[in-house]
């Protein structure tokens, strides 16, 4: 079976944290949560972010 990540939403009133794995996913824009009770959910996340790459 494929190993599948660990999603953690807190809500408190009008604002949501969101945990994958144990890391906090901040700076959301859109999330989108499509639970399952005979499979795995599916969660589409937007974030904003800085992408820093490496040269090879």
């Amino acid at each position: 079976m494929e190993k599948i990540n660990n999603v953690q939403v807190e809500i408190d009133n009008d604002k949501y944290r969101v945990f994958v794995d144990g890391v906090e996913i901040k700076a959301i824009a859109n999330l989108k949560i499509e639970k399952s009770i005979d499979c795995a959910s599916k969660v589409t996340l937007s974030f904003f972010c800085d992408i820093k790459t490496k040269e090879q």
